[in-house]
């Protein structure tokens, strides 16, 4: 997975934007509002923050979920 999450981005003209502390629902809002478009996170993590706040998601073209 830590290759396709690093590669695939970078080797078609993205950035990779790692975060550097605790994920929250207000941390991913905030990505999102930078122009983050895709996710990858565990699963357990994707759990949280769905029950959350789903909405938290929207704006994103891809949520990959894994682990």
């Amino acid at each position: 997975a830590a290759t396709y999450e690093v590669w695939v981005p970078l080797l078609n003209g993205g950035t990779v934007d790692v975060a550097g502390g605790e994920v929250s629902v207000s941390v991913v809002r905030d990505a999102v509002a930078r122009g983050v478009s895709g996710l990858f996170l565990t699963k357990a993590l994707f759990d949280v923050l769905a029950e959350e706040d789903a909405g938290c998601f929207a704006g994103l073209g891809e949520v990959w979920t894994g682990g």
